[in-house]
């Protein structure tokens, strides 16, 4: 392994009697268990010989010298690797010109060898820790949690490449002059990099992958993520004018759970989101889409009190951070601007984040604005019997808030029960309920009917559905 290293990256083999079992296999990578209990993300390619990674330096070392790479698509790149070979007398073998054009094509408009990781969608995360012989890229799956892949980056120059082509349409550039820059991708990723000073332990790079689709309320409930009595609270909650903030921890999946209820509300509403990194995917015909510009001095609150301006029916804002994005986010709830408000806030229960807010100085009848309160949750679980660590993610709280003459209270309508495993019930709504009974027309007995009809519905199309990808337009025109 050390004769090579040329290419400033390398596949490391796993060898065959360090794995005990083959946890999961496909075409393009596997996760295997070693011996020692350690799973690891293996990319399904071929170990290059010293050979192979010479012929695909000279290749990369050649095209760079055409006069216009950027016109060149896969097929002229096809022309230009045979043509490579030919003028050499290098015979290949079919399987062999397959596997290092593919190589070549990502190495040369691609990420790279990341590319390997970057099509998997299953991965949430891909982590650059370090360029060490002895460091492997990392990656979070997302139904294993952080695995070592097989793909190690030793060269701190081919770091620098690798980043700044991925972020060459965003405009910003890694370099020692800017050593750390936040970006995010074409497809919604996101992406952070920095090197030396910023970065004391090395070079290192995350990316933030999310679903090209959004998850739907019925993936939530067959995922464990709430109750189908729950998302049918919900459902009715979105359907009357309701604001609502949805609380949780980093990486808890605040923006993939609002993204689903958004399944709740009617197509035809216009909806305005205000975000500071572009995350929200919502189906919605009339959406309009506002993001902050630190270059150019656009904050979120202004963007925010901007929005008032523009007539909408639901206002959503993606964290909401400081003490002016707080207070603007209630002056819209304040407002009364049209059906309904909504902003994720970081908070680990209802009862912190009225704590928090209070603490940016919000007045406590302003507290009152805020009607439901979702809390989600993203915590570890070790198997006592192979303390094997795991992650689950968990709507643990929606709580509403109310008036009670002097100050607000949480009232718990909803709890994850952490002992039995299982969510629960566990106080009827009035404050909600009230408005829901105005929305629909029923008495109170006819609303707790309605809520039932829709959670027995949820949980027949739960059972009954086969196709995820299919936008559940049922639910925006019942």
């Amino acid at each position: 392994m050390d004769s090579k290293g040329v290419l400033g990256w390398h596949f490391c083999p796993v060898q065959d009697p360090d794995i005990a079992k083959v946890v999961v296999s496909s075409d393009l990578f596997s996760i295997v268990e070693l011996r020692n209990e350690k799973r690891v993300y293996v990319i399904a390619f071929p170990t290059l010989s010293k050979d192979e990674e010479q012929l695909v330096l000279e290749v990369l070392v050649s095209f760079q010298t055409q006069s216009d790479t950027s016109r060149f698509d896969a097929e002229d790149f096809r022309v230009f690797f045979d043509s490579f070979c030919e003028e050499r007398f290098l015979d290949l073998e079919s399987a062999q010109s397959e596997y290092l054009f593919r190589l070549l094509y990502c190495l040369a408009f691609l990420a790279g060898p990341l590319q390997f990781l970057l099509e998997n969608k299953n991965l949430e995360e891909i982590a650059v820790c370090g360029v060490e012989r002895s460091t492997p890229v990392r990656v979070f799956d997302r139904d294993f949690g952080w695995l070592e892949t097989n793909l190690v980056i030793f060269s701190p120059e081919l770091f620098r490449n690798l980043v700044n082509r991925i972020v060459r349409k965003t405009g910003r550039r890694l370099s020692l002059k800017t050593p750390r820059i936040n970006a995010v991708l074409e497809d919604g990723s996101r992406i952070h990099a920095a090197m030396e000073p910023v970065s004391f332990s090395g070079p290192t790079l995350t990316i933030r992958k999310f679903r090209e689709r959004p998850f739907s309320p019925l993936e939530l409930i067959r995922f464990g993520t709430l109750s189908s009595e729950m998302a049918a609270f919900l459902w009715m909650a979105f359907l009357t004018d309701c604001s609502v903030l949805l609380c949780g921890n980093t990486g808890s999946g605040k923006t993939s759970s609002l993204n689903a209820f958004f399944c709740f509300v009617p197509e035809k509403e216009r909806v305005i989101s205000v975000e500071e990194t572009p995350e929200l995917k919502l189906s919605h015909p009339h959406w309009i889409r506002l993001t902050t510009s630190e270059e150019a001095g656009i904050s979120m609150r202004s963007l925010i009190l901007d929005s008032l301006r523009m007539r909408p029916d639901r206002i959503v804002v993606g964290e909401i951070r400081s003490k002016g994005e707080v207070k603007a986010f209630l002056d819209t709830l304040l407002a009364g601007q049209g059906k309904g408000s909504m902003a994720t806030f970081h908070a680990q229960s209802g009862k912190e984040a009225l704590v928090r807010m209070r603490s940016y100085g919000v007045l406590e009848m302003d507290l009152a604005s805020i009607d439901l309160i979702v809390v989600q949750r993203r915590f570890s679980r070790v198997d006592p019997a192979t303390l094997r660590q795991t992650e689950e993610r968990r709507i643990v709280e929606i709580s509403e808030v109310d008036w009670n003459g002097s100050g607000v209270e949480l009232r718990k309508l909803f709890e994850f029960d952490f002992g039995l495993r299982q969510f629960k019930r566990v106080n009827q709504s009035i404050r909600l309920a009230a408005k829901m009974v105005h929305t629909f027309g029923v008495n109170p007995l006819g609303l707790e009917q309605l809520l039932a009809k829709r959670r027995l519905d949820l949980e027949e199309r739960v059972i009954k559905e086969t196709d995820w990808g299919v936008k559940e337009k049922w639910i925006r025109e019942s």
